[in-house]
């Protein structure tokens, strides 16, 4: 009886002692995971943006998408900058002074107001692309249904 005691007592030991294995093993996993979707972020936060903007694929479309995604990434980078744009631009008026240069965040808001009007001359451009694509395939069916009669 002592002997099926002591082995039961072991079993036990033994059964817990790997559960709280496993339970350790899926926390180290989570914390890998997790470290390696940070990883990713920061890198993402990181890279520059004419990297993002290369990365694109050649396609027009893709390329606009890919500079959208810059712009987005560069507003966020910004926020901080504007905040700090703001307290410049107070202490100057407050001291009667002013400035001769632009502030890194209203050249970045020039950049984008360009960036907006060249987008829409772009998607423009595709549009009319498009339409005289299909213009022409009209022009080739009819030239083929000349050429069959």
């Amino acid at each position: 009886m002592d002997k099926i005691l002591e082995k039961l007592i072991v079993f036990i030991l033994f059964s817990s002692l790997l559960m709280a294995q496993n339970k350790d093993n899926s926390k180290l996993k989570e914390q890998i995971k997790g470290k390696k979707i940070i990883k990713e972020i920061r890198r993402d936060l990181n890279e520059p943006l004419e990297v993002k903007v290369g990365k694109s694929k050649s396609a027009p479309t893709n390329r606009i998408e890919a500079a959208e995604a810059a712009l987005k990434t560069g507003n966020d980078r910004l926020a901080f900058v504007r905040n700090e744009d703001e307290e410049i631009i107070t202490l100057e008026e407050s001291l009667g002074k002013t400035r001769g240069e632009k502030l890194l965040s209203q050249r970045f808001d020039e950049k984008q107001e360009q960036f907006a009007e060249t987008k829409n001359k772009i998607e423009e451009l595709i549009k009319e692309n498009k339409r005289l694509k299909k213009e022409l395939e009209k022009i080739d069916e009819m030239k083929r249904q000349l050429m069959i009669n």
